[in-house]
């Protein structure tokens, strides 16, 4: 293990620290609706080049919050308490293309809808493949 890896993982990983990685995503989690948590903890998603292209950026992430969750210290096992039952569950959403690009290509998407005034497509219109909502870009 490299020093630049220790200390990536201190700095990045370290739920204990408000600025960290780990913790803004597990106070995230937190303060979704209750009933939303679970899809939320399903299928986060980790973007960025630098940060997507580095180690198994997932993977340590994926281990790094459950560790934070099932921690022993008194503040940071209270803290994150609600979160508990869902520990095992916790996994970014994977693509079919690189992390790298996934905030490219969601940003293609958006920008080739035809929408007016909305930012969003229904559930309902997307599996119904309305074309007059959603652009056949292929």
């Amino acid at each position: 293990v490299s020093v630049i890896d220790e200390v990536w993982d201190e700095v990045a990983f370290d739920s204990r620290d408000p600025n960290s990685i780990s913790y803004c995503v597990l106070e995230t989690m937190k303060s979704c609706p209750v009933d939303l948590r679970r899809k939320f903890c399903q299928n986060f998603v980790i973007v960025g080049g630098g940060l997507a292209s580095l180690t198994p950026v997932a993977d340590t992430m994926t281990e790094k919050l459950r560790q934070a969750v099932r921690g022993t210290e008194g503040e940071m096992r209270s803290r994150f308490e609600c979160l508990r039952g869902l520990v095992d569950e916790m996994k970014p959403r994977e693509f079919r293309f690189a992390r790298n690009l996934v905030s490219w290509v969601g940003g293609s998407i958006m920008g080739t809808m035809e929408l007016k005034g909305q930012k969003w497509v229904t559930r309902e219109a997307w599996l119904s493949g309305n074309k007059r909502k959603i652009c056949d870009w292929t």
